[in-house]
């Protein structure tokens, strides 16, 4: 499937114009490509949607770490990223960028790819213009300072450090170190103070020169690609684009489009040596973790974008309905997570190859079993070369990417533009007509291509890794000269990471994401709830076991002598001998033992059944009457919106409507909301079901309650997962989870088999709450493994969950702020004292008593959704049919801590992981327990005008360390403010000083601001407000989060917008002088920091340090302690 070529028509002055880019029929938006005479590339997207109002634009630049001057600068391509923000000829001043995106509601970011580079931001759509200017110049002409080389190395230093004990980063740097040498997946990506300042200087390396050289090699106009989202006509921003981007550097004379890097690339080959393989490694982790992953280098296919012969391989591995992989995995009670595929990000999918890599979460059982694990995976591959591949199984898939295109959902502006971006490289090769389509499309069907790369997925090939504790855990990095490359970074810019997730099977799917939490370091932001289950894992980093390993029993620490260290991050690991790789290529080879799970796979594994939950149903049904509903009534100021502030955005108009109650539902006992969709007009829907009680056994909530409830949606997830999944491949899905008051029950997708799915749901929920359905199972050895499994995931997690000094942070304000919430440890404890029997007394207790609160959003009529929820199990009436509903659902009450006025309360504890560098430090302000809108809207304008000079003082200039934000926070019903930080350079006693410091300075930035940019930051943050929801999704979330917290101000933005017409500097000045500044007269401060064991503080020497800087403060070391002699605010929610 060769490349394809553009076709374009050319203009009279040098542009080129293709007009016929294919977009869905739902999809609202203009589009225009337009091509340089240079050969740079812009797509214009336009909206003429009034009630929108965000723009957006991003850059991507075809070139990255793999183009790292090798063992001379490595990390040079992410210096660059980080160095392009810091001014231009144009607009020197150093924070010009994001000082004008702050004021006018933006941000920006960016991040380095293995093979390419993306620079995106988004901005109040008025701004525009401006952002485009000065966000072109960064290409143009940026400065490159040399003053600022410092600083940017150190932020680098402290971005490596922050990704330096994630396992996933670990292991895939470690894999990039088998290849050849000299090869670009060697190549050192993230970069560092030792690759970039100390190795530099050791070689003699002018890194400015060498950094501009870089720049003036590779940011050309041929490999940069620009999309721009705006609410101008097309026309418009057709000549701004032309206007800003003109000068962009040209290329050499005869210089291929694609640049230098490709034909690097594509003349390095394949990485890894035939006869190096197969390969198999043991590796030490940080988490307690036991994890299996076999990959194997096969040619590229990233141009193979119309039959994506790699997807049809990954959907049926990664699949998990009955026959599959992990459906027998799991039955066998030896693991409980699979994925399968090619990433999308370029480490994984490149000119060179494409890495397809299988990932399996195993038990410990699965461990001990892990070559068994590894056979039955090849006998899979052998019944797909047997069987062939089935042209049934594309045109499955096929018909739900079409499906999805047909009715394709508007993403955020600042998603859309990234995306376009990068799609649009020329490495791609992608039609400009399928630019928009292309992960939806498979038109070409190539069993050829199929069979080619199933053939070199053979044993012989293969590269394992079993990362495991039971080998040990992993120790502190003594050499810090590197990081691994190709995977994304926390993006620069300094507004948290917004990069993607790897998605291993691309559009056509694969099985459901890792168990444990994602690796990159928590930055201790969070969404305002605060009271989420964090089920990842804390435990000590000592070996499991010594001598014999604990659970691979061919290996043994006693004799297997020093493990190898990676260079990079220090990761230690085992490489198997060639008699013990031999001596497995011959097991696989022979036919399996009897009761091994693989001699079970001969007859257990098969294709997939045909999908029942494929919807064929799409029709729209009829609109309300006019005028069904009831309109929403708003004050407005005196003197209209704009009395105040002259650039205030107008409300909508008409204003949206919100969901109502349904009366026959109500009239039977339910309690139930509806909402029509006329919006999105496509035949999607959400019911989502809120089952909760007030009584026992979650009143009063405890650990136990807590440990059993999280253990029992486990349980009720791993039960349904077949069929779940089946649906999630047919664009459903079906989720159900733990929440304080008892369970959340969401399904939703196309609504003709939404309700067939919440049947199969709600049936498996009640039947974990029938007591001889549970005597049953418990005699199930099947069901008994499964559940086992699923309880020591949880316990795992559980053990993790304190590894990352800033979740470990993050929870101590919880449990400062929660009284019923309960620490990691302390789960982990209830949870090992628990048999199943335990689970069935409390799930044939809880199940029974739980009432729903249903929300019914998308293409259903009243009568519909009247329908649907009179057809609930009558056991979820909240009251007998005729009787009045009570005001308000049930619900445990959950009262908040309130902090005293006085000294501020400290919690500082030493991190569990003796190995990380890293202190996290969280100042939190709290304020009043109250539902009304001021001072909520005031905190998020103070937040709004804080944030960049926080970032620019704290992190940029100071150096501090990567992560340095702020954030309103709603605890159950009570307001704060926090501030945090994450250093691997300074004590948390020292960071707080300096906060407290920066502080006043801020303050008088607040009194000297223009009045311009006051109105700027109070327009830009009503439009953000204002900004309508672009997926149905979107609209349920919104109004189900107000009946999860009881308050049902499902118009809560727009009310909170009509509120900031009348808010001002005075507002803000208010909060720091009453309550932030040192000498505030009503400040209520408590400070927590968790420091690890490699970080420059001592946590004993820091309390001390505290207490100097705070005399008279409360220090904290028990939560029950604390607690007890606490004042409660009453529960708000």
């Amino acid at each position: 499937e060769p490349p394809m070529k553009r076709k374009i028509n050319e203009d009279t002055d040098g542009w080129c114009r293709a007009s016929s880019v294919e977009k869905s029929p739902n999809d609202k938006l203009g589009y225009r490509l337009l091509s340089f005479a240079n050969g740079f590339e812009a797509l214009l997207v336009s909206s003429d949607d009034a009630k929108k109002n965000k723009a957006a634009a991003a850059m991507a630049v075809g070139v990255g770490s793999f183009s790292d001057p090798y063992r001379r600068c490595e990390g040079c391509a992410h210096f660059l990223e980080h160095m392009i923000f810091l001014g231009s000829s144009k607009y020197p001043r150093e924070d010009e960028f994001e000082a004008f995106l702050s004021v006018n509601g933006g941000e920006s970011n960016a991040w380095t790819e293995a093979g390419y580079t993306c620079y995106h931001f988004e901005v109040n759509k008025h701004a525009l213009g401006q952002a485009l200017d000065i966000f072109a110049q960064m290409f143009v002409a940026p400065l490159l300072r040399p003053d600022a080389t410092d600083r940017e190395i150190n932020a680098i230093d402290s971005e490596f450090r922050l990704t330096q004990r994630s396992d996933s980063t670990r292991v895939e740097q470690l894999l990039a170190s088998f290849a050849r040498s000299g090869h670009p997946f060697r190549s050192f990506g993230w970069g560092n103070l030792a690759s970039l300042a100390k190795a530099t200087k050791k070689a003699g390396v002018d890194l400015n020169a060498e950094l501009r050289a870089f720049y003036s090699l590779h940011y050309r106009a041929p490999r940069m690609r620009l999309c721009v989202y705006g609410v101008e006509p097309l026309d418009s921003l057709d000549a701004i684009v032309r206007a800003s981007f003109a000068s962009l550097p040209v290329a050499a004379p005869n210089e291929p489009v694609v640049g230098p890097q490709e034909a690097l690339l594509e003349a390095a080959g394949r990485p890894f040596q035939e006869e190096t393989l197969p390969k198999i490694v043991r590796v030490r982790p940080v988490k307690d973790t036991h994890r299996l992953s076999l990959s194997w280098q096969l040619p590229p296919t990233q141009h193979l974008y119309r039959s994506k012969p790699q997807n049809y391989i990954s959907h049926l591995v990664g699949h998990e309905g009955v026959g599959s992989l992990l459906a027998l995995l799991k039955r066998r009670g030896l693991a409980t997570q699979l994925t399968a595929g090619v990433g999308d990000d370029s480490f994984e999918t490149n000119s060179m190859c494409s890495i397809f890599s299988i990932e399996i979460t195993l038990t410990a059982a699965g461990l001990g079993a892990w070559c068994d694990v590894v056979h039955t995976v090849l006998l899979y591959f052998d019944m797909m070369r047997r069987e062939g591949p089935q042209r049934w199984v594309h045109d499955e898939v096929a018909q739900v990417q079409e499906m999805g295109w047909r009715f394709l959902e508007e993403t955020s502006p600042q998603s859309q533009v990234q995306a376009l971006a990068c799609r649009m490289l020329p490495v791609y090769a992608v039609e400009p007509e399928h630019l928009l389509r292309e992960p939806w499309m498979l038109p070409d069907w190539r069993p050829e291509i199929i069979s080619e790369l199933l053939n070199q997925m053979r044993p012989a090939r293969v590269m394992a890794c079993v990362l495991s504790s039971a080998y040990g855990r992993a120790k502190a990095a003594e050499d810090d000269e590197g990081a691994e490359e190709g995977v994304r970074d926390v993006e620069e810019g300094g507004r948290g990471d917004d990069s993607a997730a790897k998605q291993t099977g691309g559009p056509l799917g694969v099985g459901v994401g890792e168990d444990e939490s994602a690796d990159d370091e928590a930055d201790g932001e969070g969404d305002g709830d605060d009271d989420d289950e964090n089920d990842a894992d804390d435990d000590d980093n000592t070996a499991e076991a010594s001598g014999a390993c604990a659970c691979d029993p061919s290996f043994s620490l006693d004799t297997a002598g020093p493990p190898a260290i990676e260079t990079y991050f220090g990761t230690e690991y085992w490489e198997a001998p060639a008699e013990e790789v031999q001596r497995l290529l011959a097991l696989w080879a022979a036919a399996p033992a009897p009761g091994t799970c693989a001699a079970e796979a001969l007859v257990a594994l098969r294709l997939p059944d045909k999908n029942m939950f494929l919807a064929t149903d799409f029709a729209l049904r009829p609109k309300p009457p006019d005028g069904a509903g009831a309109a929403l009534a708003l004050a407005l100021p005196e003197g209209g919106l704009q009395g105040r502030y002259a650039s205030f955005p107008p409300l909508p108009s008409p204003l949206p409507r919100v969901p109502m109650p349904l009366p026959r539902a109500a009239a039977a006992g339910y309690r139930a909301w509806h909402l029509q969709d006329l919006e999105f007009k496509t035949p999607r829907s959400e019911i989502w079901l809120k089952l909760a009680t007030d009584g026992a056994p979650l009143e009063p909530i405890t650990a136990m309650s807590q440990v059993l409830l999280s253990l029992l949606a486990r349980a009720i997830s791993d039960a349904l997962n077949e069929i779940v999944y089946l649906a999630e491949q047919a664009s459903l899905h079906a989720w159900v989870c733990c929440q304080s008051y008892g369970l959340d029950l969401r399904v939703g997708g196309f609504h003709h088999k939404v309700p067939e799915l919440l049947d199969a749901t709600l049936n498996e929920v009640f039947a974990f709450g029938d007591g001889p359905t549970w005597e049953r199972r418990l005699a199930d050895a099947v069901f008994v493994a499964r559940l086992d499994a699923q309880k020591e995931q949880q316990l795992r997690g559980y053990r993790n969950a304190y590894l990352r000094p800033g979740d470990h942070a993050a929870d101590l304000r919880r449990l400062i702020l929660m009284p019923h919430r309960q620490a990691a440890p302390e789960r982990a404890k209830v949870l090992e004292a628990l048999d199943l029997r335990d689970l069935a007394s409390f799930a044939t207790e809880l199940l029974p008593k739980l009432r729903a609160e249903v929300l019914f959003v998308g293409n259903a009529t009243v009568d519909d959704a009247e329908n649907v929820v009179c057809n609930l199990p009558s056991s979820l009436r909240d009251v007998p049919a005729g009787q009045p509903l009570p005001p308000l659902p049930r619900h445990p009450p959950l009262p908040t801590v309130a902090i005293p006025v006085c000294a501020p309360l400290l919690w500082i504890e030493a991190s569990p992981d003796s190995a990380n560098r890293n202190a996290a430090v969280e100042m939190y302000w709290q304020f009043d327990a109250t539902t009304a809108s001021r001072p909520r809207v005031a905190l998020d304008l103070l937040e709004a005008m804080m944030e960049e000079p926080l970032f620019n003082d704290l992190r940029t200039q100071q150096q501090i360390g990567y992560v340095a934000s702020c954030s309103m926070r709603y605890t159950q019903g009570v307001l704060g403010f926090s501030i945090w930080l994450l250093s691997s350079k300074f004590a948390p006693s020292d960071i707080c000083r300096r906060v407290e410091t920066f502080l006043p300075q801020f303050r008088q930035r607040v009194v000297n601001m223009s009045a311009q940019d006051v109105e700027r930051h109070i327009a830009s943050l009503a439009g953000r407000k204002l900004e309508p929801d672009r997926t149905l999704v979107s609209v349920q979330e919104g109004a189900w989060g107000e009946l999860q917290d009881r308050q049902r101000v499902f118009h809560r933005h727009i009310v909170e917008a009509v509120e900031l017409a009348t808010v001002g500097i005075d507002d803000v000045l208010e909060l720091l002088d009453g309550c932030i500044l040192r000498d505030a007269p009503r400040r209520r401060l408590a400070i927590v920091s968790v420091i690890g064991g490699k970080a420059m503080a001592d946590p004993a020497a820091q309390v001390e340090a505290f207490r100097k800087d705070y005399a008279g403060s409360t220090v904290i070391s028990s939560q029950a302690e604390f607690i007890a002699g606490a004042t409660l605010h009453s529960s708000l929610v």
